[in-house]
């Protein structure tokens, strides 16, 4: 059940963190840089989004849910070589849980 539930969502990591952000509204514009033909349909692409865990020195990690899985997929495969993330040194990951990690 925690698989299927973490195959609907990313991890997005290196995102600058400032104070008083809204998360939801700073990764929204990102992601409509990379992928803007999801404008009109962003807001029902995107479920949940928030930075994970307390704040530290070094920017914390945002997880993202989508709606769908097509949306996932197709973001993550684009996101690999893009130049924005190239440039701002972004790397989207699959959210694996703690046995999955270990078992790769």
């Amino acid at each position: 059940m925690e698989q299927e539930k973490r195959r609907w969502t990313l991890r997005l990591n290196g995102l600058k963190e400032k104070q008083d952000e809204n998360t939801r509204e700073l990764t929204v514009d990102l992601l409509l840089k990379i992928v803007p033909h999801w404008k009109d349909k962003i807001d029902w692409i995107l479920d949940l989004m928030r930075r994970l865990g307390k704040s530290t020195d070094h920017p914390r990690q945002i997880i993202m849910q989508f709606t769908a899985r097509i949306y996932k997929d197709e973001l993550w495969r684009v996101t690999k070589c893009h130049p924005i993330c190239m440039d701002l040194y972004l790397r989207f990951a699959e959210d694996l849980t703690k046995e999955d990690r270990e078992a790769r």
